[in-house]
């Protein structure tokens, strides 16, 4: 909603790094069975492919992090392997085919 909403934009405008909270929707992204579930873990997984990433959590990162608004996820985490997979994403950097291609899944439509 923040990337509609005119929040991104503002920060951008004005330098303020944007935080995003639970940027692994609470784990959904890894099990959760909605539809919206389903196709973001798709496109995920076929960008995790072709980038050649460990796990769909460093993609989802990378997305975020490819984003010009520089936003930071906040983790939120205290497993070791998911503090890791955030720092490892800052190596990636996703074309504009791939991040759209993400950015698709989580609208569930087409963007023109």
């Amino acid at each position: 909603e923040n990337i509609h909403d005119g929040t991104l934009d503002f920060c951008q405008e004005k330098r303020i790094p944007p935080m995003a909270w639970s940027p692994l929707a609470g784990g959904s992204v890894f099990t959760g069975q909605s539809d919206k579930d389903v196709r973001i873990r798709a496109a995920l997984r076929s960008v995790q492919e072709e980038i050649g990433a460990a796990s769909i959590d460093e993609v989802m990162y990378a997305w975020l992090f490819t984003h010009p608004a520089d936003i930071m996820p906040i983790v939120g985490s205290g497993k070791e392997n998911r503090i890791s997979a955030a720092v490892r994403a800052s190596a990636y950097k996703l074309s504009h085919d791939q991040w759209f291609r993400i950015y698709t899944g989580v609208q569930g439509c087409d963007i023109p």
